[in-house]
């Protein structure tokens, strides 16, 4: 419930509904996800990462997760890290991290932890090749698909122990 309140994720019904904001820290739009997983957004679209308004612009450490039940989940696990999400999925993740390159410069460390699938293990590969060399690591987390499915395990060791032990990429 913290989390939720942190980012201001709130379930309306049979849907969750993820506000987004532009850097300055004003909403403009917002998520909704069935629970078909049918996705629709309200208001205008932004550029920024989920949650990214949250945090500050340097920092040792970024987390960058696929969806953003993702990022909550692994801000659940590690309260007070920056952690944030793609806010298109997988498929747009290159376009959508090149977007944000001067922020996420700010950071000594980039972890791409996206979902232990084909999609995420290709999205992961190609956002980190536009990354500053050198701070990009990559985090897998076996045998759950993403964060939140850990979480939902009550199992926020797999996901510290997967940011933690991101690999390097090359």
């Amino acid at each position: 419930e913290k989390t939720c309140k942190f980012y201001r994720i709130y379930r309306d019904g049979e849907t969750l509904r993820f506000p987004y904001f532009t850097s300055d820290g004003v909403l403009v739009g917002a998520k909704i996800k069935t629970k078909k997983k049918v996705f629709t957004y309200e208001g205008v679209s932004t550029d920024t990462l989920f949650g990214q308004h949250l945090f500050p612009n340097t920092g040792k450490r970024v987390v960058i997760t696929e969806g953003e039940l993702d990022a909550a989940s692994c801000y659940e696990a590690m309260p007070g890290w920056p952690m944030v999400s793609l806010p298109h999925g997988a498929a747009s993740a290159k376009k959508d991290i090149q977007k944000q390159i001067p922020w996420l410069q700010g950071y000594d460390e980039i972890v791409l932890f996206f979902d232990h699938d084909e999609a995420g293990r290709k999205a992961a590969e190609d956002a980190a090749s536009v990354l500053p060399p050198g701070k990009v690591k990559i985090a897998r987390m076996v045998p759950y698909k993403d964060a939140s499915d850990a979480i939902q395990e009550n199992d926020s060791e797999a996901v510290r122990k997967a940011i933690w032990d991101a690999k390097p990429y090359r």
